[in-house]
C-alpha cells in the first residue's frame, strides 16, 4: 500500500469529544476507524451553540477504499472526486449532507447506500460514481439527487422516501432511464420529459 492512509485535522472545545483513531491490519487491507467521543451530560440550550467539533479528513487517492460514514447531527461535506471508492455506506441523522463525485471513480463501486434522517441531502455527479447499485432511504428531510456525470455502464437506483421530499431527481437527457414508481397514492409526481407507460 503506497502513500498515507488517512490525514485528519480535528478542532473541538469539549474535552469528552476527543476523537479516537484506530488502525487494524487485516490480510492485505487496513481497517481505519475515526470516532468522536460521546460527551456525557452536556447541557442543552443557548450554551450548546458554542460547542464545536469540526473534522477535515483527507483520504489517499491511490488506494481502493470501502468507506462507511455515520453522522448524527451537524453538516457533512464529502467530495469523493479523484478517489477509488469500492463501496460506500452513509447514515445521517439530523445532519445535512453534501456528496459529490466531480470526477470518474476509476474502480467499480459495488453499492452506495444512503439513509437520511431529518436533514437535507444534496448528491451530485452520481454518473461519475461508477456504481452497480444505489440504495437511498430518505427520512423526514429532503433529497436532491443528480445523476449527472460520465456514464459508462448500466446500473440500478432504488430510492425510497418516508415522510420527506425527493425534489428534484435529475438524470441526463443522453442516458436511457426507466423509472418504476410504487406506493405513490399520497405523493405528487411530476415527471418532466418522461413518457408514461402502463
Amino acid at each position: 500500500m503506497r502513500g498515507s492512509v488517512l490525514k485528519a485535522q480535528t478542532r473541538y472545545n469539549v474535552a469528552q469529544w476527543e476523537p479516537k483513531l484506530t488502525a487494524t491490519p487485516k490480510a492485505d487491507t487496513l481497517q481505519v476507524k475515526l470516532e468522536q467521543g460521546l460527551g456525557q451530560e452536556l447541557p442543552i440550550g443557548a450554551e450548546s451553540e458554542s460547542y464545536q467539533f469540526v473534522s477535515t479528513l483527507e483520504l489517499p487517492r491511490d488506494v481502493p477504499i470501502a468507506l462507511t460514514f455515520d453522522q448524527g447531527a451537524g453538516k457533512a461535506v464529502l467530495d469523493l472526486s479523484d478517489l477509488s471508492i469500492t463501496s460506500l455506506g452513509l447514515t445521517m441523522g439530523k445532519a445535512d449532507l453534501s456528496l459529490a463525485f466531480n470526477s470518474v471513480n476509476p474502480v467499480p463501486l459495488s453499492t452506495l447506500r444512503l439513509t437520511t434522517g431529518s436533514g437535507k441531502a444534496y448528491i451530485s455527479g452520481l454518473g461519475n460514481a461508477n456504481f452497480d447499485r444505489v440504495n437511498i432511504i430518505g427520512g423526514a428531510g429532503t433529497l436532491d439527487v443528480n445523476f449527472d456525470g460520465a456514464w459508462s455502464r448500466s446500473a440500478v437506483a432504488d430510492i425510497k422516501s418516508r415522510r420527506g421530499a425527493v425534489s428534484p431527481l435529475r438524470v441526463p437527457a443522453s442516458v436511457g432511464v426507466r423509472v418504476v414508481l410504487s406506493s405513490t397514492a399520497l405523493t405528487s409526481i411530476e415527471a418532466v420529459n418522461f413518457t408514461k407507460k402502463r
